[in-house]
């Protein structure tokens, strides 16, 4: 995000990338941080301010229900997460490796090596 005419007052737009780095599915576990802490939907601001079809079918009689029955499911969803996560390490071990040349030495062979 480039702030344009807002240089020097990134301050004042922080909490908004922060906001959205919250809320926005990660590759690796293919859910928002946000879900796998507390297993509720996102709303953001401007829906709550413009009626869409989510904030309007939204019924608050049943929602303390909806959120007890999606806490006792937000392990299952963490399970998934870490299944998705170690999927995609391998994806990416895979990738890595697919490059890398295995190099055998002799022994006593002279090799330079890099002191740090």
């Amino acid at each position: 995000m480039k702030l344009g005419t807002k240089k020097g007052k990134w301050v004042e737009e922080l909490p908004f990338v922060l906001w959205a780095d919250r809320t926005t599915p990660k590759n690796a576990a293919a859910q928002t941080p946000l879900s796998l802490v507390s297993r509720t939907v996102v709303v953001i601001p401007t829906e709550m301010v413009i009626s869409t079809a989510r904030s309007c079918l939204q019924n608050p009689e049943t929602n303390d229900q909806d959120l007890a029955n999606e806490l006792d499911n937000i392990d299952k969803l963490r399970d998934l997460a870490k299944f998705c996560i170690a999927t995609y390490q391998q994806r990416i071990t895979k990738s890595y490796n697919k490059n890398a040349k295995v190099r055998r030495f002799p022994i006593r062979d002279l090799v330079l090596r890099k002191s740090l």
